[in-house]
């Protein structure tokens, strides 16, 4: 999609921080970085964020912590085997916990599918902790190009799931996040798995899922084309 329109923002704030910079103007430079980098795919932001996140991840200079995760996200989603390597490997070494969980939710963000598929079947692994496993798959379904693997690889491996998702609320968390689906068909699968592998306590929020879906639909349905245009006309 073309943000253009943002670049300018970009080109005032930068991506580095300043020292001067307010709470506002630092959260403002996470959000335009992250929208340049994963909506838009600007080139100079994506090799920005990767020159960022190899500097960091090779213990050179650490991320600055108001835009690290919006740079990790950005790197990861144009990532490669390497990096998908490197973030497994930082996030096992972190000492930090909002560390470690930048690292490892990030595997949900890569767009090639063979690393999809590998982060997804990580979370089968003794890596990942079982209280860790919905929030991290959640990850999957927040990215549009892992979604459907996503759906297609819980669906297929629900007897191996189901115990790490149905603790600590872990069920309800995963429940949640397929409402970032935004199609009938989707919606319908979720629909008649979940009728077969009910959740009772995430039935509430399965609810809302559907109701979120739903929303998404309709919305996008009436008003594509108008916010196409509008795009096209910045």
């Amino acid at each position: 999609m073309d943000l253009g329109f943002l670049r300018p923002l970009y080109d005032e704030i930068g991506f580095a921080t300043s020292a001067a910079d307010g709470d506002d103007r630092r959260s403002l430079r996470a959000s335009v970085i992250r929208a340049l980098g994963t909506i838009a795919e600007d080139p100079d932001v994506v090799a920005r964020a990767r020159t960022a996140v190899d500097r960091a991840l090779a213990g050179a200079a650490p991320l600055d912590p108001t835009v690290a995760s919006a740079a990790v996200r950005v790197a990861a989603r144009h990532g490669n085997a390497a990096l998908f390597d490197a973030l497994m490997v930082a996030a096992e070494r972190a000492t930090d916990p909002d560390e470690h969980y930048r690292y490892l939710y990030a595997l949900g963000a890569f767009t090639e599918p063979a690393l999809i598929d590998r982060g997804l079947e990580l979370s089968l692994s003794l890596q990942l902790r079982s209280q860790d496993t919905a929030l991290y798959l959640a990850q999957f379904f927040g990215n549009p190009t892992a979604r459907d693997r996503a759906l297609d690889f819980v669906t297929s491996h629900w007897t191996a799931l189901e115990p790490k998702v149905a603790i600590f609320g872990g069920d309800t968390s995963l429940v949640r996040a397929m409402g970032s689906f935004c199609d009938a068909r989707a919606r319908e699968r979720i629909k008649t798995f979940f009728a077969a592998h009910p959740l009772p306590a995430a039935a509430r929020t399965l609810e809302q899922t559907f109701e979120q879906i739903d929303n998404c639909t309709t919305l996008r349905e009436r008003q594509a084309p108008a916010v196409a245009a509008w795009v096209r006309a910045r």
